[in-house]
């Protein structure tokens, strides 16, 4: 893989790019993304129901053979005091 972008989205809420990594090592058999700090609070979008995880990647070279990808989704939340 050449690089990975996660986005969110729900009903009533614009896509937002949540995580990302580029330039990733051709041996890596897994690995972490990189936190989008623009993105701000996701309160409005995890909260809202038809929550939509989309996956955009580009490879670094064209494979002939099926590949699998998966993707981990944590979300926490603190309450406000």
């Amino acid at each position: 893989m050449k690089s990975v972008k996660i986005y969110i989205s729900s009903n009533g809420t614009g896509e937002k790019l949540v995580a990302s990594r580029s330039a990733i090592d051709t041996n890596s058999s897994s690995l972490n993304l990189d936190l989008n700090n623009d993105t701000g609070f996701l309160d409005s979008v995890v909260k809202s129901s038809g929550l939509t995880v989309r996956t955009v990647y580009e490879l670094k070279n064209q494979t002939s053979s099926d590949m699998n990808l998966k993707v981990a989704l944590n979300f926490s939340s603190v309450p406000v005091r």
